[in-house]
């Protein structure tokens, strides 16, 4: 045993004298080695970024390094930093890490604009943007620009959670930071008219703003931005957005925005004034009247009349496996399509956003909401339907169902139906969203 001992310590004694007398170890080899990785990686980011503004009428300000790579900092040539370009976001760097390219907008990069908000992060929100960047990146054949709107406090998790994504499905994005302040500045008037009619919680205005940002993204995105989609980042994808890009196609001369039908009987509540002294309207009605419900109705008609006629039977087997698109449920926020320049060019929307118009709306549908830009969505798509674009349920299937167990449970499944493949799911208060 005393041998073996001995002889380890000899052996260890030469590899000591060995690692100190050889310059593969030596501590200036080991930095030369670092140092030329990282000037191979350098002008390979350097490049990639050339590429991206080539022929843009920009000049280079200055280089930093940092721990992940080599970044610049560029200027337009008349001295603004290309970050603030409209006062909309701060774009503080431009740089390339794997495969995610941090650019301002530019309309011939893509077409792909998705936009999300990541605000006052805890662990919950970031669960819900870690699946929603994961089946976005896994699904996608396109090359997105994602447009993240953040505050300093989120910005750091939410590009740490984007490039985790982008690393294990070895994809290319483009994304752009915008801060929620800057976009809120650019809103005032809106937040200010709708806050009344449409919020639970009047009193904190940027908590507010929020709610209301799609309304007046328009103002807050570059002026050549033609088409963009909003997106909850509690949705999780089950196909390639492209697909859901192509509905703009689809879409009238007249059609501004694109938006699913909300698929709870939360506007059957809300308006429980207007729908008692109109008992007659669809506002606040399903979308679709089941078949079973069809059935129960001419079964209890017939019963009365005393028998079945050869009509009921036709319109029985006609419907059997069918579901009638019916009502009007109103409309969900969580995936809004969103013709920019339909948008800045219409009157009747610009119209439609002030105090005076919101409030005589509210008032003719003695409406009080707290759903914000979805509670006037609702409102603009009933009371102007062309300029609202009816998305199929299947790009929103949303999973909220508390209002089952609150008072619709009666009539609840009625407006939680949903037919065909299920596109995107929204998992909204806080539900989880299937395997």
């Amino acid at each position: 045993m005393n041998k073996i001992l001995l002889l380890l310590i000899i052996i260890s004694g030469f590899l000591v004298i060995f690692y100190a007398n050889s310059e593969i170890f030596s501590r200036k080899t080991l930095i030369n080695v670092f140092h030329k990785e990282f000037a191979i990686g350098a002008i390979v980011a350097n490049k990639t970024i050339s590429n991206l503004i080539d022929n843009e009428n920009v000049i280079q300000n200055h280089e930093e390094k940092h721990n992940e790579g080599v970044f610049k900092r560029y200027q337009k040539s008349n001295g603004n930093e290309i970050g603030a370009i409209n006062g909309s976001y701060r774009v503080r760097r431009n740089h390339t890490i794997g495969h995610a390219r941090k650019v301002p907008y530019n309309s011939r990069n893509n077409d792909y604009n998705i936009f999300v908000i990541y605000t006052k992060e805890n662990y919950q929100l970031q669960k819900k943007f870690e699946l929603f960047s994961k089946s976005l990146l896994k699904y996608t054949t396109v090359k997105v620009h994602l447009h993240i709107i953040t505050d300093s406090k989120s910005e750091t998790t939410a590009e740490e959670l984007l490039k985790e994504q982008i690393r294990r499905y070895h994809k290319s994005i483009y994304y752009t930071l915008y801060y929620v302040h800057d976009c809120a500045e650019k809103i005032t008037d809106i937040v200010h008219a709708m806050m009344p009619f449409f919020s639970s919680n009047p009193g904190s205005y940027y908590s507010d703003a929020l709610f209301y940002l799609s309304l007046g993204l328009h103002r807050i995105v570059d002026p050549k931005m033609s088409r963009g989609i909003l997106i909850d980042c509690d949705v999780v994808f089950r196909t390639d957005v492209r697909f859901l890009f192509e509905e703009f196609s689809k879409f009238s001369s007249d059609n501004l925005f694109g938006l699913a039908p909300e698929l709870t009987p939360v506007y059957r509540h809300i308006l429980y004034r207007f729908r008692a002294n109109y008992p007659q309207t669809n506002f606040g009605s399903p979308y679709y009247s089941s078949a079973y419900l069809l059935h129960n109705n001419l079964i209890n008609s017939n019963s009365v009349n005393g028998g079945f006629n050869r009509e009921s039977i036709r319109m029985l087997s006609k419907h059997k496996h069918k579901h009638i698109k019916h009502g009007y449920p109103g409309l969900n926020s969580g995936v809004v399509l969103m013709n920019f320049d339909g948008i800045r060019s219409s009157k009747l929307y610009a119209e439609a956003l002030k105090e005076t118009y919101v409030t005589k709306l509210a008032n003719k549908y003695l409406f009080k909401g707290h759903l914000g830009d979805q509670d006037f969505y609702t409102l603009l798509g009933y009371e102007f339907p062309s300029l609202i674009y009816r998305l199929d349920c299947v790009w929103n299937r949303q999973l909220c169902t508390w209002w089952k167990d609150h008072g619709y449970s009666n009539v609840f499944d009625t407006y939680f139906h949903c037919e065909g493949k299920i596109k995107i799911y929204h998992g909204n208060c806080n539900t989880r969203v299937p395997e």
